[in-house]
């Protein structure tokens, strides 16, 4: 098991601090590089929570970054995450061309070039490789169940996936493609019987193989209201965890922390009084409900099960 951290955080001290928490465990762990949280959740503050090292493209770290953390944490720096770089970059560029705001950070913190670029996905993975890492891609967006013309022709779709299998060739064993089920609208509902072969042709590439973000964002669209992800049925998601297993996938991901562990879904206004001095919060950090339904459909057993 793998712990997945934000590489952006601001406060560098804490990151410093988990992270020396998890060494001292004997936990290995991934950092976030290259995602859309970088570019949406960035906030022009005071004390911003978010400091991304390339906010216009999503970039958390920089490589440079990458290898100090190398250098202190050894083999417990296991692997980097890029994450919904196609989907967003999808998303950027039909706001673009329909003059609608999907994200007001993103309209502030907007580059003039593509938010996906081959070359990032390239220098992380050289990194990755270098080391004897692994590097995670997750997406919901595949050119195998989307068909337009503007997918084609102005995202160039097919050809970013060609981009994905040739860099999985020079770097063979070092990429993961996973599928994740988080389609806006609901839409990976239906894709339950075949999302294993949207990614797993990515291993006849070179890629290390093929995984699962299995989200509790399952319902996208499908669940209206606030916290909708947290109203995601627990027994969908094993259900989902259990084909990938079945399917030969070599990773299952899941999020967001908050459907999984007791923790308050993040916020990123100023709190009356920091959760962590709030008694509603005093049992912070275990495993909720959802974690425990889980790991015994798996048969693996948590602290003080």
């Amino acid at each position: 098991m793998y712990a997945l951290l934000n590489g952006a955080l601001a406060d560098k001290a804490r990151m410093d601090a988990a992270l020396y928490l998890l060494a001292r465990s004997g936990i290995p762990f991934v950092l976030d590089v290259y995602n859309s949280d970088a570019l949406t959740n960035t906030r022009q503050t005071p004390h911003p929570i978010i400091t991304p090292f390339d906010v216009y493209h999503g970039r958390s770290v920089s490589v440079a970054q990458l290898e100090d953390y190398k250098k202190r944490y050894g083999r417990l720096f296991a692997g980097v995450r890029v994450f919904e770089v196609f989907s967003l970059n999808y998303t950027i560029t039909t706001c673009r061309q329909t003059g609608k705001t999907w994200d007001k950070n993103w309209r502030m913190n907007e580059s003039s070039d593509a938010f996906y670029q081959k070359k990032f996905v390239e220098d992380y993975t050289q990194f990755a490789h270098a080391n004897g890492m692994f590097l995670l891609f997750g997406d919901w967006l595949w050119s195998a169940e989307y068909h337009s013309k503007f997918l084609n022709e102005v995202l160039r779709q097919p050809q970013n996936e060609e981009d994905l299998k040739d860099i999985s060739k020079r770097y063979p064993g070092t990429v993961v493609v996973m599928y994740d089920n988080n389609e806006p609208n609901g839409a990976s509902l239906r894709r339950l019987p075949i999302w294993d072969k949207i990614v797993s042709p990515f291993v006849e590439s070179g890629a290390k193989g093929f995984g699962l973000s299995d989200q509790s964002w399952l319902y996208d669209g499908a669940i209206k209201g606030p916290g909708y992800e947290l109203k995601c049925p627990v027994n969908d998601l094993i259900q989902w965890g259990k084909s990938a297993f079945d399917r030969h996938g070599i990773v299952v991901q899941l999020e967001p922390f908050w459907y999984w562990f007791k923790f308050p879904k993040p916020s990123y206004h100023r709190l009356s009084i920091p959760y962590t001095q709030d008694p509603a919060w005093a049992e912070r950090g275990g495993p909720s409900d959802n974690l425990r339904s889980f790991a015994t459909a798996f048969g693996v057993t948590l602290p003080g099960q």
